[in-house]
């Protein structure tokens, strides 16, 4: 990485092979601050790409997990709609159980999913005041 000094910010067009592209001079005051500065633009690129994975991962949770709940809910309506042509004869202490565990199961993951996809922004804060106490 080439350092440019200079007096003024001013931003210069590189005439070059057809491309042109821009520069910004900046008179850095000393090397330390060229490493802050460097150093800043990694901490916010792995933070954009950590997004970006964060992002992809939410999409194809969604999807599994719509789909998990599609068929999970399908298999339930099965059963129950099927107790007796089937020949499953199963009581009805039994189907009312499968119908509140299923329930149970059903809002429980969305409960899970949803904190884990949509965390709480204030949570830090308050593990931060909370530990500077």
């Amino acid at each position: 990485m080439a350092r440019v000094i200079a007096e003024d910010f001013a931003p210069e067009e590189n005439y070059e092979d057809g491309v042109v592209e821009n520069t910004v001079v900046v008179n850095y005051k000393d090397d330390t601050e060229l490493e802050r500065f460097k150093n800043e633009n990694s901490r916010l690129r792995l933070k954009n790409q950590r997004y970006g994975w964060n992002t992809v991962l939410r999409i194809v949770f969604s999807i599994v997990y719509t789909w998990l709940l599609i068929v999970w809910l399908n298999k339930v309506i099965h059963i129950l709609t099927h107790n007796n042509l089937c020949g499953y004869k199963l009581s009805d202490n039994v189907l009312i159980a499968l119908l509140v565990t299923s329930t149970a199961n059903v809002i429980g993951m969305v409960v899970i999913v949803l904190k884990n996809l949509f965390p709480e922004k204030n949570k830090d804060k308050k593990n931060q005041t909370t530990s500077d106490k």
